[in-house]
């Protein structure tokens, strides 16, 4: 008997598809700021499923050495929170770093890229609470 495996095949990329897309929508509301290659921040906004909103995290994606940082602060330069992957190996996430904001508060976020505490401004984004 000869059985044809190509629904199933198709099924199987079908759901395959679904889900990444499903994973996709869901991370691809966090805001993502280059690092210069070394890594990326992550802005959320809103909270999203284990993802808090008003949200700063780094990731260092890069073994060369330099930790990553991101600073969000106001328009008119105050500081709201710092995070950074410093002490810890390529592949590091920091957590998320959280406290409610003011609904439409403006913000900058900068990220940066360093060692033993002399960093390098990399890029910046503009984003919103």
């Amino acid at each position: 008997m000869n059985i044809n495996h190509k629904p199933r095949a198709v099924l199987t990329a079908v759901a395959g598809f679904v889900l990444m897309l499903g994973t996709a929508t869901s991370a691809s509301a966090a805001t993502q700021i280059p690092a210069d290659g070394t890594g990326y921040a992550y802005w959320q906004s809103d909270p999203s499923g284990s993802t808090p909103g008003d949200a700063l995290r780094v990731c260092d994606t890069k073994a060369d050495g330099y930790a990553v940082r991101a600073v969000l602060t106001t328009y008119s330069g105050g500081s709201y929170r710092e995070v950074s992957t410093s002490g810890h190996a390529a592949g590091y996430c920091s957590p998320w770093k959280t406290g409610d904001l003011p609904e439409g508060t403006k913000l900058v976020i900068t990220t940066h890229y360093g060692s033993s505490g002399n960093w390098v401004a990399a890029d910046m984004d503009f984003v919103t609470a």
